[in-house]
């Protein structure tokens, strides 16, 4: 294992293997209270286990032996970013050599609502249904260690299993098999009074720490084929079970691509609006955004991606978060792929969806500066004392990760030569974890055993691709359907005659998403130059931007609004920042409104500040940065 900055663990002496959790929800206090076991194993000789820890009260360690005996802990000084490690000495010559275990129970609790960076707790009010309060957790990236003391690295990866107790009639979940429910006893009453209910659940592959999950909530789910479930608020899960119907025909595909789904079950969770991601992988478990719910099975793309991180990421994980594309960017490779088949579109489908990410990825390097570190592939989070992995969040791991790929692929032959390596590399890597070292090794020696040229391999400039800022070279995909989309933006920008357009929907029939999104992206880039100048109130009147259901549409179509200052849409603005909390939109259009100044300016501030409670921890943070509002 390399050094892991981000984490204060001894993982280079021992490892935790094995964690038994037993925790009590307390929607009371908002903080989970209860046990950990963990199994630790030597890897050389040790007297103590360092865990990684952050605003946890621990009340007690103790040796699970015959004697239970009590164990001398300190929880040292440590940093906001970091937490704090939680050292325990063990009594001498428990890990005198490699492979000797020990097995220590840890008391503890977690901080107090907001102040555990891991849980969301929501009051009933902020529920869809608004009958019941909510809690789910989010530990990606370093934030597992506010939950549960751990060795919070994804180099390291343990099994567990786990008991919850929760108030009926609240459903809980983990990033695990379900094996077990029952209705506690009367004397087991904790909750004002009522009995609670006891889930059980167990993982028996390997997983790094911020795939650790749990929610509960007041539930429902609908099968949606033969190893997946859907879970949702009651009032929604009709329509989640509608939009996600085909999940097992990209699971299928998905193995065709990448080789056996390894975890048995895979559900999905449809968790309230204030979500911050799209989508997160937790094994078993996905989590998604309800931002997807559009109606029409448009937006299943996420569903894809998380799919695949069953493989890329969850089986084969990243050493380091320095090394983040190495989860995202295959992942990102693997979706194109799965949804280029899906939908029958193969080439063409896939390269639209290529070029959409790579105008993401010429975003984020345009926001940080084409000479920035966080727009390399390779991120150093040891510099400058320690950066946080949810600083250098972007979509520059997953889509110049996946251009590498994609040069990758071109330079060996193409997909026929290239698809197999990818499975036959996850094969080899499974329940482990990689570095660009590893993969590199892997990638010539298969390449070279299966007779492509050496001079190609060696054309390969992995110094350049991993540690040279700013934008790649353009890969030149096939762009016939987006300049179809850009001579319509181009129109409605006002600078192309040569288009006939209706000016009503029938012009945008038979789109996708994606063609309308590149349409909307080529009119807001024409306003940026200063060549276009496009009527917003009658593309408005024409196509009814600010009422679609599709949320990839609506956050387009707002950006243009705000750079186009248009005041009527600050309504339609200020209800789509409010009524959900996904990163991807909420941060982008606080930012486009602080940037244009003026009333506008103060729009963001002022709705910020007055819903800000609504949004995730996570959130929260990076938004208050955003607008200069120290958080």
């Amino acid at each position: 294992m390399v050094f892991d900055s981000t984490s204060y663990s001894n993982g280079d002496e021992a490892q935790v293997e094995h964690m038994s959790l037993n925790l009590r929800t307390d929607f009371d206090e908002f903080r989970l209270f209860g046990t950990v076991v963990v199994t630790v194993v030597a890897k050389k000789p040790t007297d103590k286990v360092i865990l990684d820890t952050r605003k946890l009260t621990v009340n007690g360690i103790s040796c699970v032996c015959a004697e239970s005996k009590p164990l001398e802990y300190e929880q040292k000084e440590g940093s906001e970013t970091f937490g704090s490690p939680l050292e325990i000495k063990l009594p001498e010559g428990t890990l005198a050599k490699a492979g000797d275990s020990c097995r220590i129970s840890i008391d503890y609790s977690t901080a107090k609502g907001d102040d555990c960076s891991a849980l969301q707790w929501l009051s009933t009010e902020q529920t869809a249904d608004k009958k019941h309060p909510f809690l789910f957790s989010q530990c990606q990236a370093i934030h597992a260690r506010s939950l549960v003391p751990c060795m919070d690295a994804p180099g390291l990866k343990f099994t567990y299993e786990a008991i919850v107790t929760v108030p009926a009639p609240l459903t809980c979940l983990m990033s695990a098999v379900r094996t077990g429910r029952y209705q506690c006893r009367s004397d087991e009453s904790l909750f004002n009074g009522s009995r609670g209910t006891v889930f059980s659940f167990q993982q028996k592959i390997p997983i790094p720490s911020y795939l650790l999950a749990i929610c509960c909530g007041f539930l429902e789910s609908r099968e949606i084929g033969p190893r997946s479930h859907v879970w949702s608020e009651p009032s929604a899960i009709d329509a989640c079970a509608y939009e996600f119907a085909e999940t097992e025909k990209l699971l299928k595909i998905a193995e065709d691509i990448l080789g056996p789904y390894e975890w048995g079950t895979y559900d999905l969770l449809v968790l309230p609006p204030s979500f911050p991601y799209g989508g997160m992988e937790n094994p078993c478990l996905t989590f998604v955004t309800p931002t997807l719910l559009a109606g029409d099975r448009s937006l299943v793309g996420v569903v894809a991606h998380e799919i695949s991180h069953s493989w890329t990421g969850n089986l084969v994980t990243n050493e380091t978060w320095d090394d983040f594309w190495m989860n995202e960017g295959f992942t990102v490779f693997a979706e194109r792929k799965i949804m280029a088949r899906a939908l029958g579109s193969k080439k063409k489908g896939f390269d639209l969806k290529s070029i959409i990410g790579w105008n993401h990825l010429q975003d984020s390097v345009n926001h940080y500066g084409c000479d920035h570190c966080f727009t390399c592939l390779h991120i150093d989070h040891s510099r400058d004392g320690g950066v946080d992995p949810d600083d250098a969040f972007s979509s520059v791991p997953y889509e110049k990760g996946f251009n590498f790929l994609v040069h990758l692929e071109k330079i060996v032959g193409g997909p026929s030569v290239f698809e197999p390596f990818l499975k036959e590399y996850i094969k080899q890597y499974r329940l482990s974890t990689v570095t660009p070292m590893k993969f590199r090794n892997s990638f010539e020696a298969y390449m070279l055993s299966h007779g492509v040229a050496k001079e190609s391999i060696e054309a390969v400039e992995w110094a350049t691709w991993l540690h040279k800022p700013g934008m790649p070279k353009d890969p030149e995909f096939d762009r016939s359907l987006v300049e179809k989309a850009d001579a319509v933006g181009d129109c409605w920008a006002g600078l192309n005659n040569e288009v006939k357009l209706s000016w009503d929907a029938s012009d945008l029939k038979g789109w996708t998403t994606d063609m309308i999104v590149l349409a909307l992206s080529r009119t807001i880039l024409t306003v940026e130059d200063g060549t276009g100048s496009p009527d917003c109130a009658a593309l408005d009147e024409a196509y009814g931007f600010s009422n679609v259901v599709n949320s990839e549409v609506l956050f387009k179509w707002l950006t243009l609004c705000i750079i186009k200052n248009y005041e009527p849409s600050h309504p339609v603005i200020v209800t789509f920042l409010t009524k959900q909390g996904r990163m991807k939109f909420v941060r982008p259009l606080y930012r486009s409104l602080f940037k244009a100044g003026g009333e506008s300016a103060e729009l963001a501030i002022s709705t910020f500040k007055q819903h800000q409670s609504n949004y995730h921890s996570i959130c929260q943070k990076m938004v208050s940065r955003d607008l200069g509002i120290s958080k």
